[in-house]
């Protein structure tokens, strides 16, 4: 690291109970409804894999959400981790020492992150990870024993669904039928997490409920993060590139400083060239960065400089003028303001090199009318010109061969008819071609095709029997035992525990090698789950903008079944 800086010693070994109180979601019909519950979904990435060998966290995002997938709040910060990080890691996330060496501190933004978590269930894909380095570095901060309400969505997609791979990236491709565009940036994995919590509880074929949980603690208010500093990728290059990609990774939260003065102007000199050049994108980055800006505060700069270009063009506003401010609307990513001041600029006749012949007035609306649907307007006739535009009986002299042979020549209104057809031939190509998938931030986190009934499996797995190791004969047991249709092996539940009972004697012969492979694993896992008991502290999870009134009366009315049932 930049600042020569050493590991820093790891806490000395503590009993305190982990970090997170898990929380499952199942399809027994008593349970609490998960949709009247937030979520913050949180994904970290770290300078390794074990707190016991002194790796820290490097990078932290999260976002506050409802259970159909609005987004309330989100942050996203890489965090300076007091250690150098390894090659290997950052081959993982790609995040080095020089990216972290201004990053604030965990104990900076751990106000931030206790806040966006309180009254919420904490959703992460492979919950023991985070707990693990969440665990510890809260206890650097002096706040070891925290108890929060934890909900796997990798646990939860391998009991109900079933998947080629159970990674985060494989759970996308099932639930979306593409691969994310990014892996292993915080922000991104988060926003995936997120979109398949929701995808969960609103496409599930069979109603899921939630699990009540004891002992939660109320969380401890402290300071929030006076900066923080998102991470940018490399921006890319070309005309009206750069500056809108950077919104993409930006999260949507207050900015705590900086009011991104610096960046508007030079974001505004550089919108002027049209282009951005690889040296002025990482400029432009290192710029955002600087201020803090956050989706919203880059927004609002954004709008700015897109209006001070909008008022510069004398009006009327040409097709040529209007196309260049959509096309800088779009890479700003503010489309819908410019859309309510611009007329639309379509591109049917992309590729059209059109050529008005003299100055009647339908022979320049014909030439503008198609300027609006893409065609470029030239002034004379050349090799690439495919339409001439003229009055009848206007004197043509001698033209150019074209590429594709003679230029024909129009009167305007045929020549409208003409290329009405050749607009509506486009639409048609357009709308059979499939539509290109981008995961671009939204305020609602969701796949936009969920497949979610395609891998819903018939028979739920017990959680207890998913957290750990899930080899193909581990997965393949469960599903046996979860199958009433299977004789040799059944779960057994009692007190909150589950068994697996397994006749050898009715085991297949040609199955009894993955039953002598996977039982002990199974047994192992079971006999380390956690029994989930009934505590009315959730009932403070519910969504606060929610029905209060009816609802509380509810959940505790199941609690008390719960507890009556032993669970």
């Amino acid at each position: 690291m930049s600042d020569g800086l050493v590991p820093a010693a790891v806490p000395a070994a503590r009993k305190a109970p982990p970090l997170f109180v898990p929380t499952y979601l199942t399809r027994r019909p008593d349970g609490l409804d998960p949709r009247a519950l937030q979520y913050t979904v949180l994904d970290l990435e770290t300078t390794g894999t074990r707190t016991a060998h002194g790796d820290r966290v490097c990078e932290v995002a999260a976002i506050r959400m409802s259970a159909d997938g609005t987004v309330l709040e989100e942050m996203s910060t890489l965090v300076h981790p007091e250690r150098p990080i390894p090659a290997g890691s950052r081959q993982i996330h790609g995040i080095d020492d020089d990216m972290v060496a201004e990053a604030p501190r965990f104990a900076e933004i751990a106000g931030t992150l206790l806040s966006m978590m309180r009254d919420t269930v904490v959703v992460t894909h492979n919950r023991s990870f985070e707990e693990e380095f969440l665990d510890s570095e809260f206890a650097r901060v002096g706040l070891a024993g925290l108890r929060i309400p934890g909900l796997c969505t990798l646990t939860t997609v391998r009991s109900h669904t079933d998947m080629p791979a159970y990674r985060l990236a494989g759970v996308v491709k099932s639930l979306s039928g593409a691969w994310p565009v990014r892996e292993h940036t915080a922000l991104d994995d988060c926003r995936n997490t997120g979109r398949v919590l929701s995808t969960l509880l609103a496409a599930s074929p069979t109603r899921l409920t939630c699990t009540p949980t004891a002992g939660v603690r109320p969380l401890p208010a402290l300071p929030p993060a006076q900066r923080l500093l998102p991470r940018m990728e490399p921006v890319r290059s070309g005309p009206y590139t750069g500056v809108g990609n950077l919104a993409q990774f930006l999260p949507k939260h207050p900015a705590p400083s900086g009011t991104g003065e610096e960046y508007s102007a030079l974001a505004l000199a550089m919108a002027r060239s049209k282009s951005l050049s690889q040296r002025d994108a990482q400029r432009l980055a290192s710029a955002a960065k600087a201020a803090g800006l956050t989706r919203d505060t880059l927004a609002d700069a954004h709008l700015s400089l897109w209006q001070a270009r909008h008022d510069a063009v004398p009006a009327p506003v040409s097709a040529t003028d209007a196309r260049d401010l959509h096309h800088l609307a779009a890479a700003l990513g503010v489309t819908e303001q410019a859309a309510a001041q611009l007329p639309p600029v379509t591109s049917e006749l992309k590729g059209w090199r059109i050529v008005p012949l003299g100055t009647a007035g339908d022979v320049r609306e014909a030439a503008s009318w198609a300027a609006w649907h893409g065609a470029t307007i030239g002034v004379r006739p050349s090799k690439t010109t495919r339409l001439l535009i003229a009055e009848p009986n206007t004197e043509v002299a001698r033209l150019p061969l074209a590429e594709s042979g003679p230029i024909p020549v129009l009167a305007p209104a045929a020549a409208k008819a003409f290329l009405g057809a050749r607009i509506a031939d486009a639409r048609a190509e357009a709308q059979a071609k499939p539509a290109k998938r981008e995961d671009l931030p939204t305020d609602r986190l969701v796949f936009a095709t969920p497949l979610l009934s395609e891998v819903w499996r018939l028979h739920e797995l017990p959680w207890q029997a998913t957290q750990g190791t899930f080899t193909n004969s581990v997965r393949w047991l469960a599903e046996q035992a979860s199958d009433p249709a299977a004789h040799f092996a059944s779960w057994e539940h009692s007190g909150g525990k589950v068994r697996l009972r397994v006749k050898q004697a009715r085991v297949p012969a040609h199955s009894r090698h993955l039953v002598a492979e996977a039982l002990p694993v199974i047994q192992n896992q079971l006999r380390q789950a956690t029994v989930v008991r009934s505590s009315p502290a959730l009932r403070e999870l519910v969504n606060p903008a929610g029905d209060r009134a009816g609802l509380v009366p509810r959940l505790v009315a199941r609690l008390k079944d719960y507890a009556r049932q032993g669970l």
